[in-house]
């Protein structure tokens, strides 16, 4: 994610992030460093962005 816009090669990492979830959204082992970094920025960019109604 750069200047808070996603990347081509974020879908890749969004992908390892959804194969390293269970059914029931635990993690079945833990997120590297990349994909932890990617979560936050998606998240910050949501909360910056996304009005609550």
């Amino acid at each position: 994610m750069k200047r808070g816009k996603l990347e081509l090669k974020d879908s890749d990492t969004l992908q390892d992030i959804y194969n390293k979830l269970t059914i029931d959204g635990y993690l079945k082992e833990p997120l590297s460093v990349d994909e932890q970094v990617l979560i936050y920025g998606i998240s910050k960019w949501i909360r910056e962005n996304v009005g609550v109604e």
